[in-house]
């Protein structure tokens, strides 16, 4: 079995990773003009690995990955 590119580069195969996410946190995207003000909408972020989950509600790690 061939071995896997990220392993060569130092990179963590994404079966090895940790339960925790790497940062979470929330943003505001910016979705557009309206008539008389510019519309921006609050998300809430997980980063885990070179994975980005993006939500309209504050979510559980427990509930990504598990």
């Amino acid at each position: 079995m061939k071995k896997s590119n990220l392993a060569k580069r130092g990179l963590q195969d994404t079966n090895q990773t940790s339960a925790q996410p790497d940062k979470t946190g929330w943003i505001r995207k910016f979705c557009g003009k309206g008539i008389f003000r510019e519309i921006w909408k609050n998300r809430f972020v997980v980063l885990k690995g070179d994975q980005l989950y993006l939500s309209e509600k504050e979510v559980s790690s427990r509930n990504i990955w598990n």
